[in-house]
């Protein structure tokens, strides 16, 4: 795993984008910050493939973590918690006291593997806050 730039977007861009479930036209949206000021964004490879991405944002003395998705094909391997990790190890190196990352909430009705991996590497919850989406009206 490691530190990408904007040469590795496209790569990024798909596996993340497939992660959330986002349109095609959406999937540039999740590493258009690559090489932006106070970005890092990284790759997990596994024998030579890229197969999981995540992003984080430092400002300060602070870390926000978030865009993170595995591939399809490769989850339950743990790229995920070893991208928590790297980016936790980075955040320190960089001067970060604080670090919080915003993922889906467990919950009867539905699984959060990544809500279960981050209350395991140590994360508490703060707070929970809806999350809106919007679909497009069906033409009558």
């Amino acid at each position: 795993m490691r530190p990408i730039g904007r040469e590795h977007g496209g790569a990024f861009n798909r596996i993340v984008a497939e992660a959330f479930g986002y349109p095609p036209a959406a999937a540039s949206l999740t590493g258009c910050a690559i090489g932006r000021p106070g970005w890092r964004h990284y790759l997990a490879y596994l024998e030579g493939t890229a197969i999981a991405g995540a992003a984080m944002f430092i400002a300060g003395e602070a870390a926000w973590f978030g865009f993170a998705g595995t591939a399809a094909d490769w989850r339950g391997r743990g790229a995920q918690t070893a991208l928590v990790v790297r980016r936790l190890r980075a955040a320190a190196a960089a001067g970060c006291r604080w670090v919080s990352v915003e993922t889906a909430e467990q919950t009867p009705e539905r699984e959060a593997p990544s809500f279960r991996n981050l209350r395991r590497l140590g994360f508490s919850v703060v707070y929970t806050r809806p999350n809106y989406l919007w679909t497009r009206p069906e033409e009558s």
